[in-house]
């Protein structure tokens, strides 16, 4: 891989967002993987056994009626791009509850693979997220 597809790459999973369930009002609040990447930066690194992470495994997880990112085949095959194309060299991240809030792509691939432990950051907080998408689909930032 050249490093313009890798710049590439990282800039496409750092835009990405993880979203919270609706406030009260409908707004959806949800932080960027760079938000949660420098928090987790600064957690020591665990080894975390793939087979302990079942139940994520078994959770739809990048497809949402609610977020209206249905599951066609050209969103699956996009994800299996990203599961082959997934690097082992960043940890996946946790938040507090043993729950996978950046690395499921990572965490696929090494289930498929049959590789038994993978690295890991739990956070110890979650930050507040740093923006909401209104409704109406404007975004604010918070």
């Amino acid at each position: 891989m050249t490093d313009s597809e890798k710049k590439s790459r990282h800039a496409r999973a750092a835009a990405r967002r993880l979203w919270s369930p609706p406030d009260a009002d409908g707004a959806l609040p949800f932080w960027t993987m760079s938000q949660l990447w420098e928090l987790a930066a600064k957690q020591p690194v665990k080894k975390l056994r793939v087979a302990d992470m079942a139940k994520e495994l078994d959770e739809v997880r990048w497809f949402s009626e609610a977020h209206k990112k249905l599951p066609t085949c050209r969103a699956v095959a996009q994800h299996a791009r990203d599961i082959f194309d997934a690097d082992f060299s960043h940890p996946i991240i946790l938040n507090p509850q043993g729950e996978v809030v950046d690395g499921m792509h990572r965490l696929c691939k090494a289930w498929l693979e049959g590789i038994e432990e993978i690295d890991a950051l739990q956070l110890p907080t979650m930050p507040e997220p740093c923006g909401r998408v209104l409704p109406d689909g404007k975004e604010t930032v918070v």
